[in-house]
């Protein structure tokens, strides 16, 4: 008897060790539905729906999911009498978001099905610029949206299958890399809320290509295509492809894009009126000092500031992390320090062929190369574990 008795409290603690640490990382959002005009609880039927998790009916006002996976969801509410809310909210691992929601009455009017988190920039006559501030940049002068967040490889595939698909026909897209769920030195689980990696310059411009088709067909809208040659929207990226790709036509199009070099830049710096950490001689809007990650307030020397805002080989444990688990920049955008370097647009001639631009920095260097104003040239077409992307799109 003893012996069972010993045998079973030995696999009990085998399946306890085997269950802590196992699994995607995951956290908890819960909250509050109120009238947005009496300011009281709404007391009557409420449907509540978070991306990927199984829709709840409450009806004293207050919702909550548990053990749901971490990542970018969409928040829907609905009740009747009143406007559907939605709303993007960030689970984070291990924690508790509360998120209180305010019902308008009304009627729905019609939205967007499909979007991606902006942050807007404003335009700047000129900014520093360089890991020294030593020149001035009076190139950006225009507003313009930047993704908050890295492509995600759930967004990256939801795009692919969408483009690639026979039933496009003419309009079918084709990419030289399918992208994978982040990256690591050696194999380990990722979710598809890693930022998508291992794709090049040329898989990057086509999928945002991709990307202004699909959320056109999804929301009906008349965004264009940025990226042409010969009056023809660019939609292959394979290797077999190369001399259109890398001679496309960058339109002054609505659609979504890469970012110029210099707008990953300002994106990065934008301070508002926060002058922490920032260069001297200018002030509202101040601008991040370009010795430091985006959004610290310390230069990359500074280990503890740094490593609140981005992954970097010191603190990643050699992979990727889900997108957003840092602290956001000013703005709201989030991982523009580490994580996976970003393409732009942006060229500079090389030895063996034209060089593309990559900003901020990875999970796999260390962190002198997250400085905000340091500049990484490579070939378009290297795909590696820690080349990703974030889309922008000049604003109307």
């Amino acid at each position: 008897m003893r012996k069972q008795v010993r045998f079973l409290l030995v696999l009990l603690a085998i399946l306890l060790a085997g269950s802590s640490g196992c699994g995607e990382p995951k956290g908890q959002l819960s909250g509050k539905i109120y009238d947005d005009t009496t300011k009281e609880l709404v007391t009557g039927s409420v449907v509540v729906t978070l991306t990927g998790e199984t829709s709840i009916t409450v009806t004293n006002g207050q919702y909550q999911f548990i053990d749901v996976p971490a990542g970018e969801k969409t928040l829907m509410i609905q009740a009747e009498g009143y406007k559907t809310y939605t709303a993007s909210v960030h689970i984070k691992a291990d924690q508790t978001i509360t998120k209180d929601v305010h019902l308008v009455q009304g009627t729905d009017s019609p939205g967007l099905a499909f979007s991606i988190a902006e942050a807007l920039v404003p335009g700047v006559t000129s900014f520093p610029a360089g890991t020294n501030d030593s020149t001035t940049c009076a190139e950006v002068n225009y507003p313009y949206y930047v993704a908050k967040y890295q492509v995600t490889y759930e967004l990256w595939k939801r795009i692919y299958d969408w483009a690639t698909s026979d039933d496009r026909g003419v309009g079918q897209y084709h990419f030289q890399n399918a992208g994978q769920m982040g990256g690591s030195r050696e194999p380990g689980p990722k979710t598809d809320q890693h930022p998508v990696t291992t794709i090049n310059w040329r898989d990057a411009m086509v999928w945002c290509n991709a990307l202004t088709e699909y959320y056109n067909d999804q929301n009906t809208t008349n965004l264009a295509c940025v990226y042409t040659y010969e009056g023809q929207i660019v939609r292959d990226s394979r290797d077999e492809n190369v001399s259109v790709c890398d001679n496309v036509i960058a339109e002054n199009a609505n659609g979504f894009r890469l970012p110029t070099s210099m707008e990953w830049e300002l994106a990065g710096r934008f301070r508002g009126n926060d002058s922490t950490n920032t260069v001297d001689g200018f002030s509202n809007p101040y601008f991040t000092k370009g010795n430091s990650a985006s959004g610290a307030t310390g230069s990359y020397t500074d280990a503890d500031a740094t490593d609140a805002v981005g992954w970097h080989s010191d603190n990643s444990g050699d992979s990727t992390h889900p997108v957003g688990e840092k602290e956001a920049n000013t703005l709201g955008i989030y991982d523009m320090s580490g994580n996976v370097w970003e393409w732009c647009f942006a060229s500079n001639p090389g030895p063996l062929g034209t060089y593309r631009v990559m900003r901020g920095g990875s999970w796999f260097n260390a962190s002198n190369y997250q400085r905000i104003g340091y500049m990484q040239n490579t070939y378009p077409q290297n795909a590696h574990g820690y080349n990703g992307f974030r889309p922008v799109r000049t604003k109307s």
